[in-house]
């Protein structure tokens, strides 16, 4: 019974601890007081250092709570200033106010805006970008390209091939502070999709509530600010504590 009783002691514990804990349980059999005391000495500093490795590991974490939140924080902020920006810019689609402009074959705006969704969703069915096969699309998502213009904003697609899944078409919108057509500036918006060869007035109706989310987005990503900001304060507190026991463990040491 007491051989079953000193292997649950051990079972289950850190290398150190189970090697102090032995060589107690040697020192015990050898009735040495002296031996006694040395693997307490060593016992105490085994668990102490355990603890002040504990409490820099939680330093580290910490550290870097702060250092990506207040990355995310700036990234957040950004995506916010552009959104505002781009909500200044919107013009209402709704009922009769609907104008798309659409791509021509070479990829730029045709000037004259389309009046009727269905007439809208018959043209980017006919875009040859997006009426193409997607069987050599690449794996992931794919480069952006222009395939129209709604409510005063420009619409981009690209390819998106999961691991696992058919591959179809995601839309999002473009920063309309950017310059460059060429290279979009993707606002921080969840993207519509499209499937291939099947772009119905259903789809023209994703991308209008696609461009109304501009104006309901930055609520959203604020909250998730402040409640980084909450987690970076918790965790800049932390990182100002010190291991109450330094003193007691350098004795140790010593």
């Amino acid at each position: 019974f007491a051989l079953a009783d000193l292997d649950a002691t051990i079972i289950g514990q850190s290398e150190s601890a189970t090697q102090s804990e032995a060589a107690m349980l040697k020192a015990l059999a050898a009735n040495n007081p002296l031996l006694m005391d040395k693997t307490q000495l060593d016992l105490d500093l085994r668990r102490m250092q355990n603890q002040a490795d504990t409490f820099d590991a939680s330093k580290e974490y910490h550290a870097n709570v702060v250092s990506q939140g207040n990355r995310m924080i700036g990234t957040l902020t950004a995506s916010i200033e552009a959104l505002e920006a781009a909500a200044g810019q919107l013009r209402d689609t709704s009922g009769e106010a609907f104008r798309m402009k659409v791509t021509n074959k070479y990829g730029r705006l045709e000037d004259q805006a389309i009046l009727e969704r269905k007439h809208a969703a018959l043209r980017l069915a006919e875009n040859p970008t997006l009426a193409s096969g997607l069987e050599y699309a690449p794996l992931g998502e794919g480069r952006p390209f222009l395939i129209g213009e709604l409510g005063g904003v420009r619409l981009y697609a690209w390819t998106y091939r999961p691991g696992i899944g058919k591959p179809g078409y995601r839309v999002g919108v473009d920063d309309p502070r950017n310059t460059r057509e060429w290279a979009p500036g993707m606002l921080d918006l969840p993207a519509v999709e499209l499937a291939p060869g099947k772009i119905d007035i259903g789809a023209i109706t994703r991308l209008e509530n696609l461009v109304r989310a501009i104006g309901e987005r930055p609520a959203v990503l604020s909250a998730r600010v402040e409640r980084l900001r909450r987690e970076v304060e918790i965790s800049a507190g932390e990182q100002d504590t010190t291991f109450e026991a330094a003193a007691e463990l350098d004795a140790l040491k010593d």
